[in-house]
């Protein structure tokens, strides 16, 4: 069973490794599987009530896709460019990732269209 665990890592590592250096790759943060386990009841919910992608809703759900992309790639937009780019062409990254594909598919879909802007308010208004 271990040489089995140990042949995925390597696997997952040649992968990451066709793509990052190990530089690179120790830049990557943490982010909680809650978290990408709340993203993907958000879009399950979505998908299941057949929610638009131009829906406010849905911008939302990117806009929280992005927070989650933004803290694992520590707002590196160079490194998260590369990780999106690995995911699409790596079938083992593809099939290790934490989204199901059809979140994956809703939130690379809604993506790619225009997004509203975002409102920075200032805490100090009243």
């Amino acid at each position: 069973m271990m040489a089995f665990v140990e042949q995925a890592i390597a696997l997952r590592m040649q992968a990451l490794e066709r793509h990052f250096t190990r530089a690179e790759m120790g830049l990557f943060g943490f982010v909680p599987l809650a978290h990408w386990q709340a993203l993907e009841d958000e879009v399950a919910a979505l998908l299941a009530r057949g929610e638009a992608l131009a829906s406010p809703a849905t911008h939302a759900a990117v806009a929280h896709w992005s927070r989650l992309m933004d803290r694992l790639c520590g707002n590196r937009p160079a490194l998260r460019a590369k990780l999106l780019h690995a995911w699409t062409t790596e079938p083992l990254l593809q099939s290790s990732a934490l989204l199901s594909p059809a979140v994956r598919a809703f939130i690379g879909h809604a993506a790619a269209l225009p997004q509203p802007p975002q409102i920075a308010l200032d805490p100090h208004a009243t």
